[in-house]
């Protein structure tokens, strides 16, 4: 990070979420999390903090501290129910996958995944009236899912002297 201040401010902000875990006694439900922190400055000059954890064993979101979501799974975005709220969280956690798919060497995407994904396009092939795709394209994609399974999300970098 080129910004000393910026810095700083970001390992202030870790510092002060893992006080808060050993503050309160908290524990994180798995060791297969990412923690994504942005600072912002608001109008008034403030600085503001915020926060999630990307849980990818349940494949949800979750806060240290009760957190105010309801504008992230409001009725305006489909959420009618409180069934709903697991799948809201979940299409929020591929989001973060969609943004931010290479965090470190040897990240997978789960294997029970694929084979959910692979349930999805399949049954597209049988029941075709419902995705907007015709057989050719959903034969690629099934292929392309096939070929993915297991293989990592970002390639291991190679160290100048190595080149």
């Amino acid at each position: 990070m080129h910004d000393q201040t910026l810095k700083e401010e970001i390992e202030e902000f870790y510092n002060y979420l893992q006080g808060t875990i050993r503050f309160d006694q908290l524990s994180i439900p798995s060791n297969n999390y990412d923690l994504m922190l942005d600072i912002t400055v608001t109008a008034d000059l403030q600085i503001a903090w915020s926060y999630y954890y990307v849980c990818h064993d349940a494949r949800c979101l979750f806060w240290l501290e009760t957190y105010d979501a309801s504008y992230m799974i409001s009725e305006r975005l489909g959420v009618k129910s409180p069934a709903h709220v697991k799948h809201r969280l979940e299409a929020l956690y591929w989001n973060h996958w969609s943004l931010f798919p290479a965090v470190f060497n040897d990240r997978r995407v789960p294997l029970d995944a694929y084979d959910e994904l692979m349930g999805i396009l399949l049954y597209g092939c049988v029941e075709s009236s419902t995705l907007p795709y015709d057989d050719d394209t959903m034969r690629r994609m099934i292929q392309l899912v096939q070929g993915a399974k297991g293989t990592p999300v970002c390639v291991k970098k190679k160290r100048i002297a190595d080149l």
